[in-house]
């Protein structure tokens, strides 16, 4: 059986790096820990799926999970989500505190 991919986010020199379960580096150093898990989530993407570790600036894992490519591409970002009910409806708001 194959081993599932993988990809760490890690800390090192100050900057944010994607590496392989080797520990080859696969992206250019980034600025912010977000921005490596956006990568993470590419490179898994196009992976068909992987295991993304995320660790925090002190080495420790802060974040693990499994990331597959998403049958509906809306939904590939972390806030977005489908309702199809909330979709075809508009949504009135009111200024009125809903515990009064």
């Amino acid at each position: 059986m194959e081993r599932e991919q993988q990809f760490r986010v890690v800390y090192q020199g100050g900057l944010w790096l994607v590496l392989d379960r080797a520990g080859h580096r696969l992206s250019d150093p980034l600025s912010t820990q977000e921005d490596g898990v956006v990568r993470a989530k590419l490179l898994a993407r196009d992976a068909g799926s992987a295991d993304i570790v995320v660790e925090d600036d002190r080495g420790r894992v802060v974040s693990e999970f499994v990331y597959q490519r998403e049958e509906r591409p809306s939904l590939e970002r972390d806030d977005a989500s489908y309702d199809s009910y909330a979709a075809t409806r508009t949504v009135e708001r009111s200024s009125r505190p809903s515990h009064a």
